[in-house]
Order: C-alpha cells, then sequence, then structure tokens
C-alpha cells in the first residue's frame, strides 16, 4: 500500500503447476500480471564418485546430465545456474540427511554445469573415510533440485605415517644446509625437497627428491626414526631470505606437506681469492689465519721462518669448498720472532706476515 502511484497493492493470487501468479493493482490504473519460477531444476544423471587412481588425495565426481528442464530447454542449454555436492558417513536420503552432510567445498569446481561433467575434488583435508555422496542442481532463480541418486566409495588412509620432530636451515658460503629428523616411520619411502622466497610458498620449486637423490630415501623404520641431511647449492642469490619445506611420500604415493618451514640467507662467497691478516698479532703461541676462496679448490697453507725454513703446514692439498675457513697454528715449540703463512691455491699465492712473541 501507500500513496505513491509506482507502489501496488496485491489483490489476488492463485498457484498453477509450479508457479505462482498475483494480479495486483494500484492507486493509478495500472495492472499486471507477475510470474515467479518455483519449479525444482532436474536432477543430475550418471552420477558416480571414484577414487582418482594417481592421487588418493581426490576423488572424481561424474555425472552426465541433468535429466530435465523446468524452462523447457534442452539439456545442452538448460538453466542449471550452480550445484553442490555433500558427502557424509551413510547414505543421504533426506533434506535432514542433505543439511547435516558436509560440502566438499569450490576447489577444482567446474564453471560449466550443464551437459557432462567431472569434478576432480580434494578430499585430503577430510581424512579417510568410507563416505556416501549426493549432489544438487540449483537453477538461476535459486531453486534446488531433489537430492539426486546417491553413489558410495572408500576414501583410503592417505595421512602419511611419518613424524617430523626437526626441521632446520643453517646459512653457508652459496649454500643452505637443511637438517631435519624424524620420530617414526611407517611405509614411509622419500622426501621431496621444495622452495621458495614466499613463506606462503605460492610458487614452490621442488630443489631436489628421492627419486633422484638416494640420500633422500627414507632411512627408518616402523616405530625407530633417522636424521637426515640436503645441501641447496641450485641458483641461490645473496640477501634473498630461502623458505623451505618438505613433502613426504609413502609407498604407496600418497604425499603430505610437512607443516615444518625453515628458513634463512647464505652467505655471499668471497669476491676473490684471499689469505686474511692473522689474529691475534703478534701472538703467543695460537693465532688464526682465514682463507677465503671464490670456488672450490686445492689448497696448501704453509708457515716459514725468516730464513725460508718450513716449520708447520696448516693444509697439505687440501681440497676446501668455496667460502671463507679459519685455519689455526700452534707456535709454542718455536722461539720468538718472524714467521711467514704462504698460501697456495688455484695458480695463486698469498703470503702474509706474523710476530710470534713469548
Amino acid at each position: 500500500g501507500g500513496a505513491a502511484s509506482n507502489r501496488w497493492t496485491a489483490v489476488s493470487a492463485s498457484s498453477v503447476t509450479g508457479y505462482i501468479t498475483a494480479t495486483y493493482s494500484g492507486q493509478t490504473d495500472s495492472t499486471g500480471l507477475v510470474s515467479v519460477d518455483a519449479t525444482k531444476p532436474g536432477t543430475v544423471t550418471g552420477f558416480n564418485i571414484v577414487t582418482f587412481a594417481e592421487d588418493s588425495n581426490f576423488v572424481n565426481a561424474y555425472w552426465s546430465n541433468t535429466s530435465s528442464y523446468d524452462d523447457g530447454t534442452s539439456a545442452a542449454s538448460g538453466n542449471v545456474a550452480d550445484f553442490d555436492v555433500r558427502f557424509a558417513t551413510a547414505a543421504i536420503t533426506s533434506e535432514a540427511a542433505w543439511n547435516a552432510a558436509t560440502s566438499v567445498g569450490t576447489t577444482n569446481k567446474p564453471t560449466s554445469f550443464n551437459g557432462s561433467s567431472v569434478w576432480h575434488i580434494y578430499m585430503s583435508p577430510f581424512g579417510a573415510g568410507n563416505y556416501y555422496y549426493a549432489i544438487k542442481t540449483m537453477d538461476a532463480q535459486g531453486n534446488w533440485s531433489v537430492i539426486g541418486a546417491g553413489c558410495y566409495t572408500n576414501q583410503p588412509d592417505y595421512s602419511l605415517p611419518v613424524t617430523l620432530s626437526t626441521f632446520s636451515a643453517a646459512p653457508g658460503y652459496g649454500k643452505i644446509t637443511l637438517t631435519w629428523a624424524t620420530e617414526s616411520e611407517v611405509d614411509a619411502l622419500g622426501f621431496r625437497v621444495q622452495r621458495d622466497v614466499d613463506p606462503d610458498f605460492p610458487g614452490p620449486v621442488t630443489v631436489a627428491d628421492y627419486e633422484s637423490d638416494p640420500t633422500l630415501l627414507c632411512q627408518g623404520s616402523g616405530e625407530t626414526g633417522a636424521q637426515y641431511q640436503f645441501v641447496d647449492r641450485t641458483e641461490l642469490e645473496p640477501d634473498v631470505t630461502y623458505y623451505y619445506r618438505l613433502e613426504m611420500v609413502d609407498v604407496n604415493g600418497y604425499a603430505e606437506i610437512s607443516a615444518l618451514t625453515a628458513s634463512t640467507v647464505i652467505l655471499a662467497l668471497p669476491a676473490d681469492l684471499s689469505l686474511g691478516q692473522n689474529y691475534p698479532n703478534p701472538f703467543n703461541p695460537v693465532t688464526h689465519v682465514q682463507v677465503s676462496l671464490p670456488r672450490d679448490t686445492e689448497a696448501t697453507v704453509t708457515v716459514f721462518d725468516v730464513r725460508g725454513r718450513e716449520v708447520a703446514r696448516l693444509a697439505d692439498g687440501l681440497w676446501l669448498e668455496a667460502g671463507v675457513h679459519t685455519l689455526s697454528w700452534d707456535g709454542s715449540a718455536l722461539p720468538s720472532g718472524l714467521y711467514f703463512c704462504r698460501l697456495q691455491a688455484g695458480g695463486a699465492v698469498r703470503t702474509i706476515k706474523m710476530m710470534l712473541v713469548k
């Protein structure tokens, strides 16, 4: 009701085959008919759920088509606007059971709702179980169909029986060393190491896996865990924080991402070969020298007295990784005086003076 000429008052209504027809008259001479579509859309035919053979974290939902359309159009262009798949531990045969069932959500949900479809449904968050599924469709007017024919499948246990207790990342020169430990491993196969520059892992890169690196094969057995280590040297840049996580795979091929993550920043490699000044200097009787290597190389570090006689060899053709290495020398068996420390590596020679004072 109301005084405005564009407002209407219902004076009669009748229900005819799924439509509600209302006759309106207003305070002007206008009259009209309004039809409201209340017919339920057709139910789904050929609905079935099967475990996805390649990854049991998923099931595949199949269906052929909706059986009828209340707007009279063909199946290929019917007015189904949405649908929902739900599951429960008992058959879903009533509206109460449907309302109590769990929706599988919208992950990977097809955007086309008409015609033959497949929905790759991610079931891992719901755990293992024997589940009954059912489907409903909705038309463009918001009317839901009756419950479609249900189906049943056994969702296997895809939780990985590996308990990860620790996971850490240690910076190195041009590398990052990952270490982790497990408390137990039952039917565990191996690990994949994933890395990203974002802690949320929006685009993780697998830098190593058990298929190509046997050290990433699981070593534990049953309730016995094991210790693991992996060194990442792949395309690392200084001043970038790298985040790591593990994908754990069991003998059935089921995979699970570790909840534990680790992160660190690599140490920049030395730009040039160098032999740092010993410290302390003067010293009595122990001193230390730093060898900086821009790449992996064989190194020899020798100490001479003022007459050129070799008095000590701190490294003898030792293969050293790129980075900074600290070597120590104890001169307690030698008299006070001036000594020379010489580094030979990669075809280059570096020498420093050291003063032993007792």
